[in-house]
């Protein structure tokens, strides 16, 4: 008896891992997005790929960190081992989505700027390092 509680035990432990491997996996890919988009946020979204390209690429970054946390939900009764990885993911998640929502806050006034003016959104202004230095 004790032989089978062990081998379901170690295979619903396994289910867990795996689902959080993939958890994992989510959050990877979401921080290999943003990290590519703030890259060429940087190059000053250089070549231009289009106004739909920016919507799509914050909406995948979004999703892949979404879908992260919709992993870890599912994930029932985790030891404690566990559920401190999930508790470091979950907490890595939410300071990802702080700078994903810096790039759509950016991206937002991007798209309400007209063409011929989005270069000066990258450049700081002088009042503004006025500002930043006091």
């Amino acid at each position: 008896k004790q032989k089978l509680e062990n081998k379901i035990l170690d295979y619903y432990n396994n289910i867990v891992m795996e689902k959080y491997d993939s958890a994992l996996n989510l959050y990877k890919d979401g921080m290999y997005l943003l990290n590519s988009f703030i890259d060429y946020r940087n190059d000053q979204f250089i070549p231009d790929k289009g106004d739909e390209y920016l919507k799509e690429t914050i909406h995948e970054i979004e999703e892949a960190f979404r879908n992260t946390n919709i992993v870890l939900d599912s994930i029932e009764k985790p030891n404690p081992r566990t559920l401190t990885l999930m508790n470091q993911l979950r907490k890595a998640v939410d300071a990802a989505m702080v700078k994903v929502n810096e790039q759509k806050s950016f991206v937002a006034k991007v798209l309400d700027t007209p063409k011929n003016y989005r270069k000066s959104l990258f450049y700081i202004k002088l009042y503004d390092l006025v500002y930043l230095l006091n």
